[in-house]
């Protein structure tokens, strides 16, 4: 008798250390419905997301999702490549069911610190780093078989 009922315990442990989640990852569509969902694995945290992309400073599109993540997923930051910027913002949470509610983009507020920017061969446009950006980064792109464009990045 107590060798059933370790088995059925041991059966049963993984189960009740995986959480339930909202899951909600968009199609093609860019909607979907809230649906509870057993995490896959013990190590899954529930979580939130909210990815944005610019272009030339208006807000191109914002994709929101919910799922089970790994606590390396849940990542916030921003790249900004001169008039394009992409932010994403995560959160996770460790409850059943605790990602009910959708993150916010941050506030985008200009920290004092630049990079150069290009426009074509023309590398004297600066660009304003925001919130915890702190790396520009210069490479080089082959855009056109005639010649190459060099890009700089702002990343967090």
């Amino acid at each position: 008798m107590h060798f059933v009922t370790l088995v059925i315990g041991i059966w049963l442990l993984p189960k009740v250390n995986t959480l339930n989640c909202y899951e909600c990852v968009p199609g093609t569509s860019e909607t979907c419905t809230d649906t509870a969902k057993e995490c896959p694995s013990p190590d899954n945290l529930c979580a939130a997301m909210t990815l944005v992309t610019y272009t030339g400073g208006s807000k191109d599109k914002e994709i929101k999702a919910k799922m089970c993540a790994l606590a390396r997923d849940c990542v916030e930051g921003s790249a900004s490549f001169g008039s394009d910027k992409t932010v994403i913002v995560s959160e996770c949470c460790t409850s059943e069911l605790c990602n009910s509610q959708y993150v916010s983009e941050p506030k985008s507020i200009p920290n004092g610190k630049k990079c150069y920017s290009c426009e074509g061969q023309q590398c004297t446009k600066t660009l304003n780093c925001e919130g915890d950006q702190d790396y520009c980064i210069k490479s080089r792109s082959e855009a056109f078989a005639s010649f190459s464009e060099l890009n700089t990045f702002i990343f967090q």
